[in-house]
């Protein structure tokens, strides 16, 4: 399947209860902050051995390759 942005139809534009921005709406410098801040918090998990946070595929953190 593939997914073309912005949507082709108008969908949401019709909608009452819809705000539609462009991506970088949400790209404030504490958005950034935290985003960068979330990555060091990950790595460092993952880095002490333990399960980062929001892992997508966890069944596969068990097998692994370790330095």
């Amino acid at each position: 399947m593939r997914v073309h942005e912005p949507p082709e139809d108008d969908r949401f534009e019709s909608l009452g209860n819809v705000v539609l921005t462009p991506h970088v709406a949400g790209s404030t410098h504490r958005s950034q902050e935290l985003s960068a801040q979330m990555v060091v918090q990950t790595v460092l998990q993952a880095a002490r051995g333990e399960l980062p946070h929001g892992l997508v595929n966890p069944e596969v953190w068990d097998h692994r390759r370790r330095a």
